[in-house]
């Protein structure tokens, strides 16, 4: 069976799974590591999860955008400004069950969360690769002699290619921004459920022992549940209702985070749904913001996936590796208007 075929194909990342500890150039995978210490313990230095991040929606819709974008474009290979002709085999395809298409989102999907990924070759008799997949992140790391461990072996010798990104991934320094952002939407559905506070307030002077306190609050829980909010008291028990404004978390809190997620995977506010504080002040185009996403988002992902790509052992000395940019951003865009004779 094929090396590509033997390899998984979806990153399940089990939470909880023992790592080892690795000297990547960017960072170790603490980030694989569950959250539980940090509840636990109330540790301050917190590395969230990838599953964690996702929670997130502006999150979520933000690397859809970034790895599905890059993605689409293919990969080409050039002789200076010359495409080759034939492309080598790789760039179109992967002889798997996984398309070109997949490979980059997901190679792309690794550089934003941990800072690097990983793609595996089958070479010919000129030592070019014939074929390239992409490694599913938890089965490879790199260890203190700098060798990639792959399903717990050393990598044969140029049987690997180790893809750094343009930083260290969003999970090693931005925990408490992915943690607060989740932390919302948790706290966003409990407000939807809970939209008033009740209180019950004994207007005797017994005093109620704390057990049957505990059954109060249980018996009146259970009722609002299965009376639809309606509840029956005497005159020993005042229950009094306290609304909750839950508009400045549900809508403000909310758009900010959103505004957070979209630093993180470098894309404007605007593209996942979020505002900047003054944006009705600024004008802003489609075109001029997808440029933004291009120029400051996008584009760090390809170079760092390009320039790897471009080295002697991938492709043959005096080529390199670029994206065919012309569906990610069309024919080039003349910034004064359509170009007419004098």
């Amino acid at each position: 069976m094929s090396i590509l075929r033997s390899l998984r194909l979806v990153d399940d990342y089990p939470v909880g799974s023992p790592k080892p500890q690795i000297a990547s150039p960017w960072h170790d995978r603490s980030s694989l590591e569950t959250i539980v210490w940090s509840d636990l313990f109330g540790l301050t230095t917190y590395c969230p999860t990838r599953a964690e991040a996702l929670s997130v929606p502006a999150l979520w819709r933000g690397r859809n955008i970034v790895t599905s974008t890059i993605a689409r474009s293919p990969l080409v290979v050039y002789r200076v400004d010359e495409r080759l002709d034939p492309q080598p085999n790789w760039t179109q395809r992967t002889d798997g069950l996984s398309s070109p298409f997949s490979r980059m989102l997901l190679t792309i999907d690794d550089l934003l969360f941990y800072g690097e990924s990983l793609w595996i070759l089958e070479r010919g008799a000129d030592t070019m690769p014939l074929r390239a997949d992409r490694v599913p992140y938890a089965d490879w790391y790199v260890d203190e002699s700098r060798r990639i461990i792959l399903n717990e072996t050393t990598a044969p010798a140029g049987s690997v290619v180790y893809i750094p990104g343009p930083h260290e991934g969003i999970l090693a320094y931005n925990g408490r921004a992915i943690r607060s952002a989740a932390l919302l939407e948790r706290q966003a559905l409990d407000s939807a459920r809970t939209p008033f506070k009740i209180e019950l307030h004994q207007s005797g002077n017994a005093v109620m022992p704390d057990a049957d306190v505990e059954k109060l609050i249980e018996r009146t829980r259970a009722g609002l549940a299965a009376h639809h909010g309606v509840l029956w008291s005497n005159e020993a028990l005042d229950i009094r209702v306290h609304p909750v404004d839950s508009a400045p978390l549900l809508i403000e809190g909310r758009n900010a985070a959103a505004v957070d997620a979209a630093r993180l995977v470098g894309v404007p506010a605007a593209t996942v749904d979020a505002t900047n504080a003054g944006a009705s002040l600024t004008y802003e185009t489609t075109e001029g913001r997808n440029g933004e996403a291009y120029d400051y988002g996008f584009a760090a992902y390809m170079a760092a996936v390009a320039a790897r790509l471009s080295m002697d052992d991938v492709v043959p000395r005096g080529c390199r590796t670029a994206f065919d940019l012309q569906e990610l951003i069309g024919p080039a865009i003349s910034l004064t208007g359509p170009v007419t004779e004098d």
